[in-house]
C-alpha cells in the first residue's frame, strides 16, 4: 500500500509554467500600452488651445490626415496643466507624445485662425502635416519587435523542455526528482549460473 502511494506521488503530473510566462507577457504589453507616459491625448477645442498659444504654452501642432490637430505643449506648460484644479480632464495628459487633439473641419481655416493667433500674440508654433494609417496598423508594427522576441524566447523555451538543447531530458529538467522505489522482494537476483561463461 505504501510503495502503491509513493508510485502514485511520482506519477503526479508537475504543475505547467505556461501561465507564469502568460502573466510577464500581459504585464509586459499592458505597461507598454497603458503605462505612465503613454496616456490618450485628451479632446479639446480651438478656443481652448487659442488661448494655450497666447499664453505661449504650445511647442507644436501637427495636423494628421488634414483634419485632426495634435497639440504638443512645452514641458514645463504640460506639468502646470495638469496640476490644474480648474479643468480635471487635463490631470490626464500624457507625458510624452501629443497632449490633447481636436478636429479643425477645414484646413484653410484652421490655418487662417493659427496664423492670425499667432500673429497677435507673438509667439511662433511649429505647424507640420502628417498622413497616418490605421491607428491599429501602426500599434501592430510598434508592437512586432515585442512579438518576435517573446516568439523566440516560447521557441527556446519549448526546445529546452523537450531535451532538444542537450541531453538527459534537457535543462528544464535539471532538479527534478529521479527516485525509484527499490523492492528488494522482487528485485531479481544473479547468480554463478547467470554468467557462468560469459566474457568479463
Amino acid at each position: 500500500m505504501a510503495q502503491q502511494k509513493i508510485n502514485n506521488k511520482m506519477n503526479m503530473p508537475r504543475p505547467s509554467w505556461m501561465w507564469i510566462y502568460g502573466v510577464i507577457i500581459i504585464f509586459i504589453v499592458g505597461y507598454w500600452m497603458f503605462g505612465p507616459g503613454n496616456g490618450v491625448p485628451v479632446k479639446s477645442d480651438w478656443n481652448t488651445v487659442a488661448q494655450m498659444i497666447e499664453q505661449g504654452d504650445v511647442e507644436k501642432i501637427q495636423v494628421v490626415n488634414r483634419d485632426l490637430a495634435e497639440i504638443y505643449l512645452k514641458k514645463d506648460a504640460a506639468d502646470r496643466y495638469r496640476k490644474d484644479a480648474v479643468d480635471p480632464r487635463f490631470r490626464n495628459m500624457p507625458e510624452t507624445g501629443a497632449q490633447l487633439t481636436f478636429n479643425i473641419g477645414s484646413v484653410d481655416t484652421f490655418r487662417q485662425d493659427l496664423d492670425k493667433v499667432t500673429a497677435e500674440s507673438g509667439n511662433k508654433v511649429v505647424l507640420v502635416y502628417e498622413n497616418r494609417e490605421n491607428s491599429w496598423t501602426s500599434i501592430l508594427l510598434q508592437m512586432l519587435p515585442w512579438i518576435i522576441i517573446i516568439g523566440g524566447w516560447f521557441f527556446l523555451m519549448s526546445r529546452m523542455s523537450r531535451g532538444a538543447g542537450g541531453g538527459a531530458g534537457g535543462i528544464m529538467n535539471v532538479g527534478k526528482d529521479r527516485a525509484q522505489v527499490f523492492d528488494k522482494e522482487n528485485s531479481k537476483k544473479v547468480g554463478f549460473q547467470d554468467v557462468c561463461g560469459l566474457e568479463e
